[in-house]
């Protein structure tokens, strides 16, 4: 009975083990939405949602060269904090804030997979905008 116990548990482990290391990505979504609405065509990825808590990720490959990153962000209320990674590293690019919309270009990327990060504190009516690189 032991030796039964002891396979089990190592069947499990490694299926574990597995199921960890074979994740494709850096960060996983985690939100709860209503009216929500998605895409990416190209360098540009687009969200738009009624109400929005939680965390929302884009990956995206960019083949361009070094560049900027540009944006657009309008919400109605709560917030949205909108973060990337191009190199293993998080890094914030803006807050779009209830009423205060806004728009820009920050950021640095490069050449290789992209990630954009929404991070969303019961944000309303909103719609979020961003493209790697171009003018």
């Amino acid at each position: 009975m032991k030796t039964y116990s002891k396979i089990v548990s190592i069947i499990l482990l490694m299926a574990i083990i597995f199921s960890i290391s074979s994740c494709d990505s850096l960060y996983l979504n985690s939100y709860s939405a209503t009216g929500f609405r998605s895409r990416k065509i190209g360098n540009e990825c687009y969200a738009s949602f009624d109400k929005l808590d939680g965390t929302f990720v884009f990956k995206m490959k960019y083949r361009g060269s070094e560049d900027k990153i540009y944006y657009a962000a309008d919400v109605e209320s709560g917030t949205v904090t909108i973060y990337y990674d191009s190199i293993g590293l998080k890094e914030k690019l803006f807050t779009a804030e209830g009423g205060y919309p806004i728009e820009g270009n920050t950021g640095y990327v490069d050449r290789g997979t992209v990630y954009i990060i929404l991070e969303a504190d019961d944000a309303k009516n909103g719609s979020i905008k961003v493209r790697l690189g171009g003018t």
